[in-house]
């Protein structure tokens, strides 16, 4: 029994390892998201905002990767969202995994916001966000939807288009 418990708390241990990891990765891809897309003029101004909801890991690691770090010339802020309620304008929302179920109500709330949204669900792209993590072959990738980013008034670089897995 002591044996069991023992491989059941490595093998968490070894995933919360590989959570922090990929969630490292998805820090420093956003970050670069924030200099590849363009926003318009009024978005410009102010501090860059950077929202997240439903992944607490990846909050503290865009908070640690975007330390002394511009957008622009923008000073970057990264803002926790404990409920759809909370959401307000930003220009990056990143949605966890968890909240996929509730992807239509959030991407309701960022209507009329020129707002890049990332999701951690490869399958998010279909459904209106313009970035969508997935893991491939063990390595963190990205697929693209530009015509939503397009559609919240936002131009995607051509070196963001060409990275990613496709662009649907």
């Amino acid at each position: 029994m002591k044996k069991l418990v023992l491989i059941v708390t490595v093998i968490f241990s070894l995933n919360g390892l590989v959570n922090a990891q990929i969630s490292k990765f998805q820090a420093m891809y956003i970050y670069n998201f924030s200099r590849m897309v363009e926003w318009p003029n009024e978005y410009k101004d102010g501090t860059f905002q950077i929202g997240v909801i439903g992944n607490n890991v990846l909050m503290e690691e865009l908070k640690d990767f975007t330390s002394n770090k511009k957008a622009g010339n923008q000073d970057i802020n990264v803002v926790k969202f404990n409920d759809i309620a909370d959401i307000e304008q930003c220009h990056i929302l990143f949605i966890g995994g968890n909240m996929e179920k509730k992807f239509e109500e959030i991407y309701a709330k960022t209507n009329g916001h020129k707002t890049l949204v990332i999701s951690e669900k490869s399958n998010l792209v279909d459904q209106g966000a313009a970035i969508s993590f997935t893991i491939v072959d063990g390595k963190l990738k990205y697929y693209l939807n530009a015509d939503n980013a397009k559609n919240r008034g936002l131009k995607v670089s051509s070196s963001l288009s060409n990275m990613a897995l496709a662009d649907k």
